[in-house]
């Protein structure tokens, strides 16, 4: 059996990975931690000797640390935090951001390898998107509650939201891939991504219909050789995202907020989010900030200043990745961050698929904190780290 594994190794190694992604979308959260840790021990263990895992980090280095960058961030800003407790908690959801990039860069992988996990991902998001509509019609059908809506169908994915969407999108992207690149698959890609655009009108999450539109425009823009077939395409694409904006969902759950006493939008409150976080920063420690998981009182008195009481009583994020950080690693924290991403762009310039994919991510940080939940920072580390290698040839 020994002999076996040894011979297949690769095969194994690269159905762990794809695992990895497939359980990223599962309602169970501990199936995804432990086939990054199976990932892990295969790697470490069977995979590949000491002297070839050298070789790859030796290859790959600056990929790792600009993947992991705030995983290193987050180590650094332990020794200054005042919530050095807190601060160890994020440091254990986050490490994934660690874990999966020395797997992927301290392995001979290649853009096949990524297709892979990929398509498998994008297939499992399908799959549990149409569990979690059927369970949603026989509640619905046997007056057990309407689940067809924001987070009342997170309940049936065990998934927040937005990170579903996120998933979502991903996986939207593989199946225009799909018909676009391999040019097979073309009825189970186009009927998936139909499908996953009704389940993206039922959650209605709009930063979820702004990234669909900027990585499929991206696609079309740079990989569609035809200038009216171009046009045709994108416009399409705008109406679209357009018709979702007016969708009944969205409409409920935007133009409703009773609970706000002042009657401020969305956009008035994440505007409120966001400048109460910068002068936060500002007056506080504008050059390194508070360290990880540091104490955020003073935020939240904040929101109190500026009457979003339920901001102060929920202990909300500055749902904003760049700003939020900033708040912990200062504004030196937020330029080593922005130097990484521009980093992964310059490698990944000449594949506009891997450039959409990863428009998702840098998206969806305008309006969330993607670091601070285990879904953000595992298909990060996962996917992120994949396109890094997308670019090489096999090894």
């Amino acid at each position: 059996m020994i002999k076996e594994i040894q011979n297949n190794k690769i095969a194994i190694f690269h159905w762990l990975l794809a695992l990895t992604g497939i359980t990223l979308v599962f309602p169970d959260y501990s199936l995804n931690s432990k086939a990054i840790l199976a990932l892990g021990l295969f790697w470490l263990f069977v995979y590949s000797d000491l002297k070839e895992k050298r070789q790859m980090f030796a290859r790959n280095y600056k990929k790792l640390l600009a993947v992991g960058i705030f995983y290193l961030l987050s180590i650094i800003g332990l020794i200054y935090t005042d919530n050095i407790h807190n601060g160890l908690a994020y440091l254990n959801i986050r490490f994934p951001l660690l874990l999966l990039p020395l797997i992927i860069f301290g392995s001979r992988l290649d853009k096949e390898s990524f297709l892979f996990t990929w398509k498998y991902f994008s297939y499992a998001t399908l799959a549990i998107s149409i569990l979690a509509l059927i369970k949603a019609l026989y509640f619905g059908l046997n007056h057990l509650g309407d689940y067809l809506f924001y987070d009342r169908f997170s309940v049936l994915t065990n998934k927040h939201a937005s990170y579903f969407t996120l998933f979502i999108i991903i996986s939207i992207l593989f199946f225009f891939y799909q018909i676009i690149e391999q040019k097979r698959r073309y009825l189970l890609s186009v009927l998936g991504i139909i499908f996953l655009i009704y389940i993206l009108a039922i959650i209605s999450n709009r930063i979820s219909f702004i990234a669909l539109a900027v990585s499929l425009s991206l696609v079309f823009l740079f990989k569609i050789k035809s200038v009216k077939n171009k046009i045709i395409l994108i416009l399409s694409t705008i109406i679209v995202v357009l018709f979702l904006f007016q969708t009944r969902n969205v409409q409920n759950r935007f133009t409703i907020n009773d609970w706000d006493q002042y009657h401020r939008n969305d956009l008035e409150l994440r505007l409120l989010l966001w400048k109460s976080a910068a002068k936060e920063v500002l007056q506080k420690s504008p050059v390194i900030g508070n360290g990880t998981g540091a104490d955020r009182s003073g935020l939240y008195q904040r929101y109190l200043q500026n009457n979003f009481e339920i901001a102060y009583e929920k202990h909300y994020n500055a749902h904003n990745q760049l700003v939020d950080m900033t708040l912990d690693f200062g504004l030196l924290g937020l330029l080593l961050f922005l130097i990484s991403i521009g980093y992964i762009l310059y490698g990944i310039r000449k594949d506009y698929w891997q450039i959409a994919l990863f428009s998702i991510f840098l998206v969806f940080m305008f309006t969330e904190v993607i670091f601070n939940r285990h879904s953000g920072v595992a298909s990060y580390a996962l996917f992120v780290s994949l396109i890094c290698l997308g670019q090489d040839k096999s090894k």
